[in-house]
């Protein structure tokens, strides 16, 4: 990821879902790259909960955890649904309204970089 946006040629907007967003938040604690921003989404960064004092939350974060694993060993093969706050066909959804935004964003950058090379030149 930091190769990546170390090619950018200038700040990014960095997004993170789910693990993405605990490979971005790794990314910006690093801080080895510059951000111009970091938004994170459903990160599973529960470790940092305790390191702010957040107890109360870590425990809550832990038992989930714990349900959705001995409900997914007991054989729920569904399990991972209760882990979302709006359920598989909401996450579905968003997976798929989110495909052509990034293909989309992505395809902007790379002109934009283009535009900003040919400007340089």
């Amino acid at each position: 990821m930091e190769w990546v946006i170390g090619r950018a040629g200038d700040r990014v907007h960095l997004v993170g879902h789910s693990f993405g967003g605990l490979v971005s938040l790794a990314v910006a604690l690093r801080n080895r790259v510059e951000l111009a921003s970091l938004t994170i989404l459903d990160a599973p960064a529960i470790e940092i909960l305790p390191q702010r004092n957040e107890h109360l939350h870590y425990r809550a974060m832990r038992r989930m955890t714990d349900a959705y694993f001995k409900s997914f060993h007991d054989g729920n093969a569904e399990a991972i649904a209760a882990m979302g706050d709006a359920g598989e066909a909401t996450l579905r959804r968003c997976l798929d309204d989110a495909n052509p935004f990034v293909r989309d964003m992505a395809t902007q950058a790379l002109f934009m970089r283009s535009v900003r090379q040919e400007s340089a030149a």
